[in-house]
């Protein structure tokens, strides 16, 4: 099955846990609770139909990665190819 691997955008989860009234402490461990997974992987189960995607082309589960992919933390080449050994870690 596939796993979709995420950086999300700070601004944008402030917004959504505004409007559903989420309060949190450490914004790291935020990310990575289950609430949060499941909203991630509902939205991008919403573009199944507008892509155009079958079932086996929807992400069963979802990691979120807290920092952006970027040549300096060493996830992507200089080309910005990512590196999969690195980004499996």
């Amino acid at each position: 099955y596939i796993v979709a691997v995420v950086v999300l955008n700070e601004d944008e989860v402030g917004e959504w846990t505004n409007r559903e009234r989420i309060n949190f402490e450490n914004y790291s461990e935020f990310i990575q609770s289950e609430q949060v997974k499941q909203h991630v992987l509902e939205v991008l189960k919403g573009y199944k139909v507008s892509a155009s995607l079958n079932s086996l082309e929807i992400p069963q589960k979802v990691h979120i990665y807290e920092h952006e992919f970027t040549v300096e933390n060493g996830l992507l080449t200089p080309t910005f190819k990512v590196k999969r050994e690195e980004a499996k870690k």
